[in-house]
């Protein structure tokens, strides 16, 4: 499975944003983080693994990020 680790800078945010892409094609899954907001906690939960037959066929792409959860609701 191709995986790709990425950091893009927010204007908006004035901070660094981490996001990581799990397949080389197909439809495109954007998954927010629960309230810890890290990237990591999909994968870290077993749901890539649980969709890795769609990802490695190409039928799903998945794109989790970081987000400002902990700034935000705690």
């Amino acid at each position: 499975m191709k995986f790709a680790s990425h950091v893009h800078y927010s204007f908006n945010l004035g901070r660094e944003i981490h996001y990581n892409v799990y397949g080389h094609t197909g439809k495109p899954v954007l998954v927010f983080p629960t309230s810890d907001g890290m990237a990591n906690e999909f994968a870290d939960n077993n749901m890539i693994a649980a969709c890795h037959d769609f990802i490695d066929r190409g039928k799903l792409q998945f794109y989790t990020v970081n987000s400002n959860n902990y700034e935000a609701f705690l």
